[in-house]
């Protein structure tokens, strides 16, 4: 039907939201066609209404990606080079393996579970849920290593089927006292998890404030091997040292970040020597050692 066209904007949101989405919006679209291409080659031109629209919306990332990075796939490469991968398919070894109780939620892991094994009793609609959460389960997990975060949409389309299974039981009482339970187990949780996150994340936030005491408002990016946090806390843009080849660095005072667990040497950014490249420092000029009361965090400065 002609309202499939309202899918573009909806797809194009969730986008822009997070560039991590766009294999999820091409698994869509490719088991779409699969699942109803019956129905795609009767009333074709919904359908590519709908891909012309969508490819329209995302004319201004490509403008933006060319102009920050010289290339039209270069925000897309940054966006899927970001999470690290010690191995092709790591993640998916993850998603396969972790405890689900664990990883994907006490109350979603067995009612996704049951949604993967009975999606097909909902006809193409099951079939679709459940080919679009397997996919990105694939093309996430061959690309990153595991988060729930990466996959909490494949989570979600399996429990839509695993609901409509589990419903027909008619247990409403026993399905609230485990929602209840599940929602004061996470409040109780909560507490030390955020207690540990921030004991974990007090190198990134000493580099931070050393980097935001030494520029003193002057705009600035940072090289290191964890940048979306550091980016966060110091309130400068941030590279990953692998990237400065590929991406222009901007104008402005860097900083390169060495952390416990993800040390950095200075020497690995600097400009190099014969027909090594490393661009980060236009100009001459002293490496300046920040104070940091950790001894594990090193900054510098390169004015």
């Amino acid at each position: 039907r002609w309202r499939l066209v309202g899918a573009a904007p909806l797809l194009a949101a969730a986008f822009y939201f997070r560039y991590g989405s766009a294999p999820v919006i091409a698994v869509i679209g490719l088991v779409a066609a699969i699942v109803w291409w019956r129905s795609i080659l009767r009333r074709p031109y919904p359908f590519l209404a709908m891909g012309a629209l969508l490819a329209l919306l995302f004319v201004p990332h490509v403008l933006h990606s060319i102009d920050a990075t010289g290339s039209w796939s270069g925000v897309l490469y940054i966006s899927r080079t970001m999470p690290r991968r010690a191995y092709l398919g790591e993640g998916l070894v993850t998603y396969l393996t972790a405890n689900p109780f664990v990883f994907y939620g006490a109350l979603v892991a067995p009612v996704a579970l049951v949604g993967l094994a009975t999606c097909w009793r909902l006809g193409r609609v099951g079939w679709f849920l459940g080919l679009v959460a397997i996919g990105q389960l694939i093309t996430i997990g061959i690309n990153t290593h595991g988060q729930p975060r990466y996959v909490f949409f494949a989570a979600a389309l399996l429990v839509v089927p695993g609901v409509a299974t589990l419903a027909k039981l008619a247990r409403p009482r026993l399905a609230l006292s485990l929602v209840a339970c599940a929602w004061l187990g996470v409040a109780i949780a909560v507490v030390p998890y955020n207690r540990r996150l921030a004991e974990l994340r007090q190198p990134i936030v000493l580099a931070a404030r050393a980097i935001s005491s030494d520029a003193a408002g002057r705009p600035c990016f940072v090289v290191a091997r964890i940048v979306p946090q550091l980016m966060w806390y110091a309130h400068c843009d941030g590279l990953m040292p692998s990237y400065l080849e590929a991406v222009p660095c901007p104008q402005r005072l860097p900083y390169v970040v060495s952390l416990p667990g993800h040390e950095l040497e200075l020497d690995a950014v600097l400009p190099g020597t014969g027909s090594e490249s490393r661009p980060l420092r236009s100009r001459p000029g002293p490496a300046r050692e920040l104070p940091v009361v950790d001894p594990r965090v090193r900054v510098w400065a390169l004015d």
